[in-house]
């Protein structure tokens, strides 16, 4: 894909060569411009007949930068995301490589790109995206729901992004989607190259930490929502406030929505299989109460991991 006949610097990554333009990489990268000077000094390290760059990157992860940095196609600018469909796998390489080569626009582009989603309350618990897929998979890339739904390890891989580039509020939402992970934590982030990738041990015992208070705050979110006290308008306000006794029991044994780290989720009129109707105005207050305290717990999450 980026082996250019007119090419004048060969990079190796690994077991793979890329030719491209010298001069379209030193003026996007300082890093990359001192490389090449150095480069250009070597003429033992030659490969038809241009200087020899080796990288200690995986291919795959050099080639979604270079998508970036030199489009043979479409140009992508992250700032574009309403149009484009992402793979949070591309954009985490081109993150790690533009942190690395210290390319500032492109990283804060990319950064931007994940945050639209990863950082909205809406998109994460509620609303599928359109833009941002979080599957491993090449074959799932268009394939989009709300990233609570199914918590992917790639979770592991936000954490570690953050990190890199001290983004707090990517490393919440990182850090509680790792905690609703469960035991699948520890095996860690499988890259398209077959690398693996972990949760350093103070981040991991820092979820297994939180694991439990969330699991207590989503108990007092499913108590909060079946309080049996009905609607100021309610219609009929002893069967309602009855339903609404029996609606906490029966959630209370529901143990695997209840008994669950993933407590932003939202689990729109879940409670209504569990009992007989509510009045339409006890519904709404229900979808209220759940909305209120899912929002709650929220804004509580940069006190639960210490980064207020």
């Amino acid at each position: 894909e980026f082996w250019l006949d007119d090419g004048n610097i060969v990079l190796v990554a690994q077991d793979t060569a890329f030719r491209v333009y010298r001069r379209l990489l030193a003026t996007q990268s300082k890093v990359f411009a001192d490389m090449l000077v150095a480069s250009s000094a070597d003429t033992n390290d030659e490969m038809e007949g241009c200087p020899v760059v080796r990288l200690s990157d995986s291919p795959q992860d050099f080639t979604q930068l270079l998508r970036v940095m030199l489009p043979l196609e479409r140009c992508i600018l992250f700032r574009d995301t309403e149009s484009l469909r992402l793979r949070f796998a591309d954009v985490a390489a081109v993150v790690r490589l533009a942190h690395k080569y210290q390319i500032e626009d492109l990283q804060r582009q990319a950064l931007s790109a994940l945050k639209e989603d990863l950082t909205n309350f809406e998109r994460c618990t509620s609303m599928p995206s359109r833009r941002l897929n979080m599957q491993y998979s090449i074959e799932s890339a268009h394939s989009y729901e709300p990233i609570l739904h199914k918590p992917p390890p790639a979770a592991i891989g936000i954490v570690n992004l953050a990190r890199l580039t001290d983004s707090p509020p990517l490393l919440i939402i990182g850090l509680y989607i790792c905690c609703c992970l469960g035991g699948r934590i520890v095996d860690g982030w499988k890259h398209d190259d077959g690398t693996v990738e972990y949760l350093s041990p103070s981040d991991l015992r820092l979820c297994v930490t939180a694991q439990m208070q969330l699991v207590q705050k989503n108990v007092h979110v499913i108590g909060s929502i079946f309080e049996d006290i009905a609607s100021n308008d309610c219609e009929s306000v002893e069967e309602c406030e009855e339903n609404l006794k029996n609606g906490f029991v029966y959630a209370a044994n529901d143990v695997k929505n209840t008994i669950t780290p993933n407590v932003l989720l939202l689990v729109r009129n879940r409670y209504m299989r569990y009992t007989e109707s509510y009045c339409n105005h006890c519904e709404s207050m229900c979808i209220e109460r759940e909305l209120e305290q899912r929002r709650e717990t929220w804004w509580w999450l940069p006190e639960l991991f210490g980064l207020q």
